[in-house]
């Protein structure tokens, strides 16, 4: 929204007005947003929750088929995606903007663009579990599988040790997914490597988001000073999906952002800023799936 807000007014704040369709470059662009909008998300009332949905729906579009990609390796060898950044403040396929600001797709390909990269897959009742390693060493880890509710009560679990041979993708883990309420139920899975350090969590919905039964999640967020910046810690009493952290007056670039709290654990992400604690807490706003209605 501060890119938008550089260029548009707040009667142009439409995704139709003629502003918006003037910094919109592919033809019928932004109906085709919201074609793609309705197979996944409800409609958001709100033009700023609108702007989040979109950069969701990117993400997840790209995240699914590189995802593929690197399940099918040596059919398909490599891939990258239109387009990195823009010239000028407009809607794109960017996933930096001209102002140097990450999109949700940018979050998530450092993800699955990762040299060690886990996918989830959903297919016929079953959840599998991709590990593709596009590094020159084996990779040893383990897997935390978990079938939850929304309300963050856990249905069943699984620790698997996992180990992928060098420049190969591997299928590790096959689970069957027995759920009496899809719209009330999600999966997770955590990779750790071998020293047990954390890498990545990957989540999926066994119904589209816009059929999920969210609930409204309350954040504790807490800042903390470390070298370089801060470390910024936050939980949920409940499920949320693409967290997202900003700062009204001024930028930061987070180590991870739009992603998960599938537990109570805090999950912790760190920021590179001059910034005081006090700045950082008075500027943050937090955003998810919720508020996409």
């Amino acid at each position: 929204m501060k890119t938008i807000r550089t260029f548009a007014r707040e009667e142009d704040l439409n995704c139709f007005s003629r502003v918006m369709e003037n910094h919109q470059k592919c033809r019928g662009g932004n109906g085709k947003i919201l074609r793609y909008l309705a197979d996944n998300y409800l409609y958001p009332a709100a033009f700023e929750n609108l702007v989040y949905a979109s950069q969701l729906l990117q993400a997840d579009a790209i995240k699914y088929g590189v995802e593929h990609f690197r399940r099918q390796r040596g059919y398909c060898m490599g891939s990258t995606y239109w387009q990195f950044n823009d010239c000028w403040p407009v809607a794109s396929w960017s996933s930096v903007d001209c102002f140097g600001r990450y999109k949700a797709l940018h979050y998530a390909a450092r993800k699955f663009y990762a040299p060690v990269a886990m996918g989830l897959f959903l297919e016929n009742g079953a959840l599998t579990v991709n590990i593709a390693n596009e590094t020159r060493a084996g990779f040893r880890g383990h897997i935390h599988l978990a079938m939850c509710r929304g309300d963050l009560t856990v249905l069943d679990g699984l620790r698997r040790d996992v180990e992928v041979e060098a420049l190969s993708s591997r299928d590790v883990l096959t689970y069957r997914v027995d759920s009496r309420d899809p719209y009330d139920t999600f999966l997770y899975a955590d990779l750790y490597d071998e020293q047990g350090r954390f890498l990545m969590r990957q989540v999926e919905l066994l119904v589209p988001a816009k059929h999920f039964q969210w609930r409204k999640p309350a954040f504790d967020v807490r800042i903390a000073p470390v070298p370089g910046g801060a470390e910024i810690s936050v939980q949920a009493d409940v499920f949320a999906k693409g967290v997202f952290l900003d700062f009204r007056d001024f930028d930061c670039v987070l180590s991870d952002n739009f992603f998960a709290l599938t537990a109570p654990a805090p999950y912790r992400v760190t920021v590179q800023t001059s910034r005081s604690v006090e700045e950082l807490e008075q500027n943050l706003t937090v955003k998810s799936v919720y508020d996409i209605r």
